[in-house]
């Protein structure tokens, strides 16, 4: 089984792999920095926590197929392994997709 591993010490947050998506949840209204400019973020409120998802930018726009999908493999963005975001606030969750749309099995550590 493929594993992520997401590492939240001090205020970074680090992956151990290469990732084509990964969506935070974060507990409460958190404030999250970006710490990587090939990397694009949307984020928003759900139930009172932060909701982030994180993918790589073709330029200053994902290209997605009508299914989701981003539509040219070729020249994939990915999110790199290493330090990603800042934050201060605490990960309650994470979800990780690999290049070809599969879930990974996601473990957070401090």
């Amino acid at each position: 089984m493929d594993t992520v591993i997401l590492r939240q010490g001090g205020s970074t947050v680090t992956t151990n792999r290469e990732l084509a998506a990964l969506l935070l949840v974060f507990d409460g209204s958190a404030k999250v920095t970006i710490l990587d400019s090939t990397l694009q973020m949307t984020r928003g409120q759900i139930g009172g926590d932060t909701y982030v998802l994180l993918y790589g930018r073709f330029g200053n726009v994902a290209q997605f197929n009508e299914y989701g999908l981003i539509s040219d493999d070729s020249k994939m963005p990915l999110i790199p392994p290493g330090t990603i975001l800042e934050t201060k606030d605490v990960l309650k969750r994470v979800e990780a997709a690999n290049y070809d749309g599969y879930k990974l099995h996601t473990v957070i550590t401090h």
